[in-house]
């Protein structure tokens, strides 16, 4: 990772001319990056700025005649290199099946607050044009969309492998930021509006963050693991994506 090196390493002379920049992932950022210029050409989208940080920014992907929006939240517990382009796919998707869909980024450093207040401003900004409106979130994304769902709910809020107890999770270092911040250390999951979907086999994020209080909603799925859960081609995707038009159909 570039940006943890060197003050002289940080400043990348192919940047300003690349669609994206994937550094800290290691060998995964590679297929990352494949996969972001094929969805690239698979359908255009709109970047919109909805705030002043550099990172208050969203693609927005539009459906003919939707009114119905969803906004996408991506995980990587606040660590610098996850960006939007991992829903990338899951956005393509959710607009082929008829939704208009907000794949944001947020504030990452220090975590909190600003990644919480991003999520929140971004929905105030674009969320008004809709008829109905859902927060999709996955790993830390899940945590930020179901945080926000409880201070001001949405249509639905659908968590995707969503981290939902700081406490279960180890060495992170936001954690012990967002805790002395005046975070939240768990997330409501009373609200009936929100439904979690979470892979048997996921070793990133435990099952156990899903399963803490919602069992009736919350839906374990075998053969499943924690960046399956974000792949529009598994199984799955369709009980998502019914989910969905069941809470925003209008």
């Amino acid at each position: 990772d570039i940006h943890r090196r060197e003050p002289y390493r940080q400043v990348s002379l192919l940047e300003p001319n690349a669609a994206l920049q994937i550094a800290g992932r290691g060998a995964t950022g590679y297929r990352d990056a494949m996969r972001h210029l094929l969805n690239r050409g698979v359908m255009p989208f709109e970047t919109i700025r909805y705030g002043p940080h550099p990172r208050n920014i969203g693609d927005l992907r539009r459906a003919p005649e939707s009114g119905r929006l969803v906004v996408l939240v991506h995980g990587g517990y606040w660590f610098g290199g996850w960006d939007r382009d991992q829903l990338d796919s899951a956005a393509i998707s959710l607009t082929q099946h008829g939704f208009d869909t907000f794949n944001v980024e947020y504030r990452l450093d220090p975590p909190w607050p600003g990644s919480g207040h991003d999520i929140d401003t971004a929905i105030r900004s674009i969320g008004p044009r809709y008829d109905t409106v859902a927060l999709l979130g996955h790993s830390a994304g899940g945590f930020l969309a179901i945080w926000r769902h409880t201070r001001q709910p949405v249509d639905l809020c659908v968590g995707l492998a969503p981290v939902t107890d700081l406490s279960i999770v180890d060495d992170v270092p936001a954690t012990t930021q967002i805790a002395s911040a005046g975070g939240p250390a768990r997330v409501d999951l009373s609200s009936p509006n929100i439904v979690l979907f979470h892979g048997a086999d996921d070793t990133d994020v435990s099952p156990q963050h899903s399963q803490r209080e919602a069992a009736a909603r919350a839906h374990l799925l075998d053969g499943i693991g924690h960046f399956d859960i974000i792949d529009p081609n598994r199984p799955h995707w369709e009980h998502v994506v019914s989910t969905l038009r069941d809470h925003m159909d209008v």
